[in-house]
């Protein structure tokens, strides 16, 4: 096992993050997580959080604020994961999509990116990956 570099970046429409759904197939918990993802060697976080939005939705971003780093150490799928992760803020070029209630993923099938309320998160209803993603929202 080796530490993963990551970037992930928050969408804000009002009062509502965009996430991508999953669950995890060994405890059964259902978690989000924001878009993004690994750095490649020789390529800088926000090349790679530009890369990645491109790569998983097909979108450009735009504004891209750094708000932290954050060090994630967790078991996912009954496997333990640590990261290093680059957590933006960022904004879509594209303003009309803020209109649509979800973005099909173009890296997986049947996967979309969806907006999920702010304060189910802050509440603990919705879990949201990394937790640290809660002190920006």
């Amino acid at each position: 096992m080796k530490i993963r570099p990551s970037a992930l970046g928050i969408v804000r429409k009002d009062d509502y993050i965009l996430v991508s759904k999953h669950v995890d197939n060994v405890t059964n918990q259902t978690f989000h997580r924001l878009f993004g993802g690994g750095i490649e060697f020789g390529e800088k976080s926000i090349e790679a959080i530009k890369r990645e939005f491109l790569e998983e939705l097909g979108v450009v971003i735009v504004n891209e604020k750094f708000l932290c780093a954050v060090e994630n150490i967790f078991i996912y799928n009954g496997e333990q994961g640590h990261e290093i992760t680059f957590l933006y803020e960022v904004d879509f070029e594209d303003k009309d999509l803020y209109k649509v209630e979800r973005i099909k993923r173009i890296d997986h099938d049947n996967q979309y990116g969806e907006w999920i309320p702010v304060e189910e998160i802050k509440n603990g209803k919705l879990i949201v990956y990394p937790k640290e993603t809660i002190n920006y929202l």
